[in-house]
């Protein structure tokens, strides 16, 4: 999934970054290897993300 920095971000900005990465999904075919970086509105980079292999097990 994702990690965002949580150093004195309030909440509603997290999940403002949220819906905008949410957004930009479709954009991606989602195979192990593809990720990027996650920026806030003043496009620094709080976080990344990537898809990695995974046994297939589900939740």
């Amino acid at each position: 999934m994702t990690q965002l920095k949580r150093s004195q971000r309030p909440k509603h900005w997290r999940g403002r970054i949220l819906r905008y990465w949410g957004g930009n999904l479709r954009h991606y075919a989602l195979t192990p290897g593809d990720g990027e970086s996650v920026h806030d509105s003043a496009y620094r980079e709080v976080g990344r993300w990537r898809v990695v292999a995974g046994s297939g097990g589900g939740a």
